[in-house]
């Protein structure tokens, strides 16, 4: 499963240089998750309302340029299953051409890559098998 989602850096995500904060990441990549899933036709809280949750196991992230306030980014977002009741979710963030602040700048250029681990658990934290309606979304890693 892949998704997209567009958006600018926040002043209230950003370092007093104007850099976006390390922090910031995260949330957009939840955001993007989630995105994703809902393009699909998963909203979140439908698993939630299921007792199904998708904890964070790993988080891996390379920074390869900084983002400052007001650059409009893409994050491109790769969703693949792995073993029996986990998710690993690849991210690739795009800065984008925006003639305000690059308005030289004619295609995206690739600014960090990361990754997230999930497991499929219940109310109580127990693993569970992966739904078994998930897998013609989410490919065998």
């Amino acid at each position: 499963m892949q998704g997209w989602l567009e958006l600018e850096v926040r002043y209230s995500e950003t370092d007093p240089m104007q850099v976006a904060h390390h922090s910031s990441y995260w949330i957009w990549f939840e955001m993007a998750r989630i995105a994703m899933l809902d393009a699909a036709g998963v909203h979140y809280s439908f698993l939630e309302s299921k007792g199904v949750f998708l904890p964070v196991l790993k988080a891996k992230i390379e920074y390869l340029r900084s983002l400052r306030f007001g650059e409009k980014i893409g994050i491109e977002t790769l969703g693949q299953r792995m073993g029996l009741s986990r998710l690993v979710f690849e991210y690739q963030v795009f800065l984008l051409p925006h003639p305000r602040f690059h308005p030289n700048l004619e295609q995206k250029i690739l600014t960090t890559t990361a990754s997230t681990e999930h497991v499929f658990v219940n109310s109580t934290g127990k693993p569970l098998r992966f739904p078994a309606q998930f897998s013609d979304f989410f490919p065998k890693k």
